[in-house]
């Protein structure tokens, strides 16, 4: 025997063990039972088993135990035989009662998709007349309410009616067996849920990701729940709630009730996102971050829009930007609208338009007619005006109808005049019943007959029956018609603000990136990736219109949220919050310092230190209520405050220092004459006044401490110039020091100049130097900076001296005496060729210091060139002058063209004394000493001491008169040439400085030093010829000595000057 056979065998059996059934009608249809059962001969008994009018609870229980087992055997033909199930009747007296209506349930679940709508709803009826009437004990209705579950996840239709009816209320559901339906319910449905048990809340809000939800009811969720949503939650509320512009300001208002604590770690975590620009979820287009969806969006305003609304009750505006029903949508759904207002626009004749088109934002299909109505009147106020009720009832009617017609699931609206005429007299007749129930002036209330006294039989369609009239009438009886000021969340508002943002993205679809059009998704978003910089635009943002509740935290928590968050008008409010409390006020603005503030707070920052200085000068606790006369601690202790205060001011870092130089020029140029000004502004100036010597002094220390951004000092005086220069020099800031001379006066620089030059000299390097020489003033201080900056080894000569070089023609008159001694005839004369020479003219700075020979000793022995006897003197040890950049042209002449002619202009014999002591230390070189008197001849033409020009001729005389006799002409450089020697004496003789005779020696001796061969002459050069080492005698010169003259010449041409000048 097949498995197959043996299953209808099994189901025989269990059917026979009725066969002693009292109830003949049984036991004739068991007789009847084939010997070979097949699946049609079983289902056939069945037929007839469901078909009994007479069986007992436990019959039944037997019959559906049997069927459940032959449901797997024969799968076909089962709605005729489930229709008959479905009708089933049991009796609650019998025993056996609850096992028969579980295993009935199960069975019905088992064929419900296999029966009739008519049995479905039969089979619905019974549900929930068993779940609402104790017909079987507590734990079995526990049970049932299992199988209704199943049952309605089998018939969706049915699941429908039973959440939007909200039939879970009828049948008694707690909480926690609402749960169990959840899973079936949608979206929609959810929020009915939630907006009927509110510890439901958070599950609906979790099961449905509802944006609405969760903006009206996130402060009834764990905090756990809220923080578990994102990594950044505060960032992450914004963009998905606040700035789309359609929801609250959900983390605006999570963010109020977070600590200062909370917020600096919320603000650390965010910064330490590794999400790139690239990958963020709020990035538009590739070109840059939308802090808000509604700055890309045409619904930036539409919460100023409303709010205009309410004021003027005019929709031009609102229409223009978003049209119709976009418009409409709008003022349905946010909380802002005047509801009054919108009646009122709503119910004026001329805008009846307007009216049907609010009407359509309406969907109505599947809920009663009162309950359409309910919802309709909730969306704006109803004017009680007749005309006026009729045409919003008449609209309402229209669009109920139109929804419901042929399209209703829970009663037939057919499509006929008949019909609609009843939908709109019953909906008004709602309103004239609500008016008699819950209107206290109306003193008697209707029954239900006088209720249906308002309608004939004829107006009533079939489908409306009498029960349905009459639990409408309970309803209003019950429950009065609302008529609202303001928008409430309930499921119809829902489905308008899906409906609204199902519009939004359409209208946004052409002209916004993907990302945005998420805004628009009625779930919150899931996995959404944010950067560090949108996430930081939000904090900002956020603390920015939240920090005010802050103001009583410490200065340094405070900034340390400004600091981190980059914002600087919150602490400014700080600031202004804490002006009369001036330690605090203090302490504050050491961290303002380092913001890009305003100048005015640096200008009420002065204000505060020059009420600081007025209390010093009168007692600075006076103010405080202290007496003197006690030392208690509590004067201790504020005194301390101010000093540390004071102390952290001036030691703090300012980011940029020219704000307060700028509010130090308010500070000081805060004149109010000329204008009206009250009684506490002419107090401020005066203390201002009185206290800019003490403000200055704190600006000062400040900026020493800042030294390094010190741009604009305009507004200081040169005594605190003076002082911030004097850091510079303390720090070594040479750029600095340069910049903030540009403010000093030229007398203060240049003593503070030689301050530095006294104490710190290797500050001043060339940028520093050229800085000293700008200085146009060229007084005693200057002087002494020439005296130490020479000492320091800087050649202050060109500075200080310019000689200017002039051409002049000279021509020389030369006339020979007779042999007797007779001139000549002037006929005779013999006028000489014209010669070019230099005549040189002096400019000095420091021309009134260098008058005093004191001084101008001290000018030449600081310098570093010949003009320093000591440079002077070191003519041969370092090598031959000649080579000697010392004793080069370039830079021995000027500087000996100087000498004389200061010697010459000045009536000093010290220092005529000291330039022919130079002169002569320089002739130790006759070539050097030639070759500057043949270059600069006009020097000695242009002097008018003569006795001065004499000594040089003999100091030249007497040193040609050594090389004549054997002396080196220069050094062991073995230097021989004699031409700028013969050129000088040419010169000398040819303008009357000296004779031939005078120099009669050296052509007698050059003519006996040419025979003997000690003298050479070649293409005009005439040169000495030594001899070799250790010829001659023995005092070292040759042995034809050329004798100077009868009368001792030599001896008597040298010059009698002092070897050493004591300065």
């Amino acid at each position: 025997m097949d498995e197959h056979k043996q299953k209808l065998r099994e189901i025989q059996i269990l059917l026979h063990r009725l066969f002693a059934s009292h109830n003949k009608e049984t036991r004739r249809i068991l007789d009847g039972l084939p010997a070979h059962p097949t699946p049609a001969s079983v289902l056939d008994t069945f037929e007839l088993l469901f078909s009994l009018s007479k069986y007992s609870n436990r019959e039944m229980l037997c019959f559906l135990d049997a069927f459940q087992r032959f449901i797997p055997v024969c799968r076909v033909g089962l709605g005729e035989i489930g229709g008959k199930i479905a009708n089933l009747k049991f009796t609650p007296s019998e025993k056996d009662t609850d096992h028969v209506i579980l295993k009935y349930f199960e069975i019905v679940n088992t064929v419900a998709e296999d029966i009739s709508e008519e049995s479905s709803k039969s089979v619905f009826s019974r549900y929930m007349f068993i779940l609402s009437n104790s017909v079987v004990s507590r734990g079995v209705q526990g049970e049932v309410l299992k199988r209704f579950r199943e049952f309605l996840m089998r018939r969706e239709g049915f699941l429908r009616f039973f959440a939007s009816k909200k039939m879970y209320k009828e049948i008694g559901c707690t909480e926690d067996s609402i749960v169990d339906f959840c899973e079936l319910f949608n979206d929609e449905e959810m929020v009915g849920v939630a907006l009927e048990y509110g510890s439901l809340r958070g599950l609906a809000i979790d099961r449905t990701r509802s944006r609405y939800l969760f903006q009206m009811y996130y402060r009834e969720l764990p905090m756990w729940y809220i923080a578990g949503m994102h990594e950044s939650l505060i960032p992450y509320l914004y963009y998905a709630f606040d700035g789309v512009g359609i929801y609250r300001s959900v983390s605006a208002e999570v963010y109020g009730g977070l600590s200062e604590q909370e917020i600096m770690k919320a603000v650390d975590n965010d910064m330490k996102s590794e999400v790139c620009p690239d990958e963020c979820s709020v990035c538009v287009g590739g070109i840059g971050h939308q802090s808000t969806a509604e700055q890309e969006l045409g619904i930036a305003g539409v919460r100023e829009d409303i709010r205009r609304f309410n004021e003027t009750g005019s929709l031009e505006h609102m229409i223009e930007r978003y049209g119709k029903s976009m418009t409409f949508e709008f003022l349905r759904y946010f909380e802002e609208t005047d509801l009054k207002k919108l009646g009122g626009f709503l119910c004026k004749l001329k805008n009846e338009d307007y009216l049907r088109i609010f009407t359509g934002t309406f969907d109505f299909l599947d809920m009663d007619i009162l309950d359409g109505l309910r919802t309709y009147l909730l969306s704006f106020h109803l004017s009680a005006e007749g005309q006026i009720i009729h045409r919003v009832v008449e609209a309402y009617a229209d669009k109920y109808y139109s929804d419901n017609v042929d399209a209703c699931t829970f009663m037939d609206i057919t499509r006929d005049k008949r019909t609609k005429e009843f939908v709109f007299n019953l909906a008004f007749s709602f309103l004239v019943l609500n008016t008699k129930f819950h209107n206290p002036n109306v003193k008697a209330k209707p029954t239900f007959r006088d209720y249906m006294k308002d309608f004939t039989a004829e107006e009533i369609p079939p489908s409306f029956s009498e029960e349905y009239l009459e639990s409408m009438y309970q309803s209003v009886k019950k429950r009065p018609l609302e008529f609202p000021a303001k928008n409430h969340p309930s499921r119809e508002h829902y489905k308008i603000f899906k409906r609204m943002c199902r519009n939004l993205k359409q209208m946004e679809a052409g002209r916004s990136e993907p990302g945005v059009m998420q805004a628009f998704d009625p779930e919150m978003p899931g996995s959404l990736k944010i950067c560090k910089q949108c996430r930081m635009g939000v904090h900002r943002k956020l603390f920015s219109s939240n920090f005010r509740r802050f103001l009583s935290l410490e200065p340094r928590t405070f900034h340390q949220i400004c600091s981190r968050l980059d914002v600087v008008r919150p602490f400014e409010e700080y600031l202004e919050a804490h002006r009369e409390n001036i330690p605090r006020f203090i302490e504050s603005f050491t961290y303002y310092f380092g913001m890009n503030g305003r100048v005015d707070l640096y200008v009420k920052l002065l204000d505060v230190l020059a009420k600081i200085d007025g209390q010093k000068n009168s007692g600075v606790l006076s103010d405080l209520r202290i007496s003197f006369l006690k030392n208690t601690a509590g004067k201790d202790r504020v005194q301390q405050q101010y000093r540390d205060a004071y102390k952290e001011l001036i030691s703090a870092e300012v980011l940029d220092v020219g704000l307060v130089c700028d509010g130090l020029r308010i500070f000081l140029s805060g004149d109010t004459s000329g204008r009206p000004c009250g009684e506490e502004e002419e107090g401020l100036q005066r203390r201002r006044q009185r206290s800019v010597g003490f403000v200055r002094k704190v600006v000062v220390d400040i900026l020493k401490k800042n030294i390094a951004r010190v741009e604009d000092l305009s507004m200081l005086d040169g005594e605190s110039i003076a002082a911030l220069m004097e850091k510079c020099v303390e720090i070594g800031d040479k750029e600095r020091f340069c910049r903030i001379s540009r403010f000093a006066t030229s007398e203060g620089l240049l003593g503070l100049f030689r301050q530095t030059l006294e104490g710190s000299p290797g500050f001043v390097d060339d940028e520093v130097l050229e800085v000293f020489k700008g200085v146009p003033v060229h007084n005693e201080d200057g002087f002494r900076c020439i005296l130490l900056l020479q000492n320091n080894g800087v050649d202050m000569f060109d500075f200080v001296v310019t000689v200017k070089y002039e051409s002049i023609v000279c021509r020389a008159i030369n006339a020979r005496e007779g042999e007797d001694g007779e001139h000549l005839e002037q006929s005779k004369l013999e006028f000489s060729a014209r010669d070019t020479l230099s005549c040189y003219t002096i400019e000095e700075k420091y021309g009134e210091s260098l008058s005093s020979p004191s001084n101008l000793f001290h000018f030449y022995v600081s310098s570093g060139s010949v003009l320093n006897q000591a440079k002077a003197r070191s003519i041969h040890r370092s090598g031959c002058p000649l080579g000697e950049k010392l004793f080069s042209p370039e830079e021995m002449d000027r500087r000996l063209i100087y000498m004389v002619r200061k010697a010459d202009s000045m009536d000093s014999k010290d220092i005529t004394n000291y330039a022919l002591w130079i002169v002569n230390l320089l002739s130790s070189s006759l070539p050097l000493l030639s070759k500057f008197f043949v270059r600069n001849f006009g020097l000695l033409l242009t002097l008018k001491n003569q006795a001065m020009l004499n000594s040089f001729i003999k100091i030249f005389y007497s040193r040609v008169c050594k090389v004549m006799n054997g002396a080196e002409l220069c050094c062991s450089c073995e230097y021989t040439l004699l031409d700028d020697v013969e050129k000088f004496i040419e010169m000398a003789v040819k303008y009357d400085l000296a004779s031939e005779k005078d120099f009669e020696f050296y052509f007698d001796g050059k003519s006996e030093m040419i025979k003997s061969g000690r003298i050479r002459t070649l293409d005009g050069s005439v040169e000495l010829v030594r001899g070799k080492a250790g010829e001659g005698n023995e005092d070292g010169c040759n042995g034809g000595a050329i004798e100077t003259g009868p009368e001792g010449t030599d001896s008597k041409m040298d010059v009698e000057t002092n070897p050493d000048f004591d300065l």
